[in-house]
């Protein structure tokens, strides 16, 4: 009868959790931590992005309030701009601390699982990385292919993450464009630049995404390369066709697809800014301005 009932305490009563368990339960819960950390910096940087902004438009409304004579006016967008100030630096200072214990964290987490997005973006970023073109573009293809399988495209985050790897593999295309046309390869870097279109344009046709680290809108930056790409096709062809009159309609073209994509731009992304705060309209304009000036 003891031996019975001693079995069954045995059976029914709780057994004390390990350390080893223990320990894993706390290294899994710091790296959920960890990923929200993450998407939290990319937060706070677009918030501190939208305080630099409102903080110069003070500034410059307290410049323009003193030169009218009104003092009150002038004293209101001073105020705002001091709070504005300290937000931006708090914002600043909370991020850097928080950057410093991240660092220190990543020994202690579990890597993400193979295959999954968190492990796909560590993979694209690995990629951007790489000193060689080739070997990022061939890498980043391979993201790409993964992120296009019927199992992967499901996952959360999936269609986000396929926009930021096709947004990076028509920035590195277009590198290489650029290095070409450096070394006199003319024709390779057409070609590269009308591949580079055609990756930003299935960028255009996925998902937006405000925190790729790109800037506020994935989409308005895709344009924004779209118009410099295409304007530096239409400087092209446009030379070309004065030897080749027979290409004129394809200059014609391409300068077309630059005004498209610009208007775009300035419709549906007018405030759309880059992670320092530029607006994504001006640096577009500022050059496009450059490309011509330098004809």
């Amino acid at each position: 009868m003891i031996c019975a009932i001693s079995l069954l305490l045995a059976v029914a009563l709780p057994q004390a959790p390990t350390k080893g368990a223990d320990e894993t339960k706390a290294r899994a819960a710091l790296g959920q931590a960890a990923q929200q950390v993450d998407e939290l910096l990319l937060h706070a940087e677009r918030v501190r992005e939208r305080a630099r902004s409102a903080l110069d438009l003070a500034r410059s409304g307290e410049a323009a309030a003193k030169q009218a004579g009104r003092e009150k006016l002038a004293s209101l967008a001073a105020d705002l701009g001091t709070q504005l100030e300290s937000l931006k630096d708090s914002i600043e200072a909370h991020s850097a601390a928080i950057r410093a214990l991240r660092a220190d964290v990543t020994p202690e987490i579990p890597p993400p699982a193979e295959g999954s997005v968190a492990s796909l973006r560590d993979r694209m970023h690995l990629a951007r990385k790489l000193p060689k073109l080739a070997d990022a573009l061939g890498a980043l293809r391979a993201v790409e292919r993964e992120l296009q399988a019927d199992d992967a495209r499901t996952k959360p985050g999936a269609d986000a993450l396929l926009g930021h790897v096709r947004y990076s593999i028509a920035a590195a295309i277009q590198s290489e464009a650029m290095q070409a046309q450096s070394k006199q390869r003319s024709d390779e870097a057409v070609l590269l630049l009308r591949d580079a279109s055609k990756k930003l344009d299935e960028v255009l046709k996925g998902a937006d995404s405000s925190d790729t680290g790109e800037g506020s809108s994935l989409r308005a930056v895709a344009l924004g390369r779209r118009v410099e790409v295409e304007t530096r096709l239409y400087i092209t062809y446009d030379e070309i066709a004065k030897r080749k009159p027979g290409d004129a309609f394809i200059a014609k073209r391409h300068r077309e697809n630059a005004e498209t994509a610009w208007s775009l731009l300035k419709s549906a992304y007018a405030d759309a800014t880059l992670p320092g705060g530029q607006r994504v309209v001006e640096a577009t304009e500022d050059t496009v301005k450059r490309l011509v000036q330098s004809r």
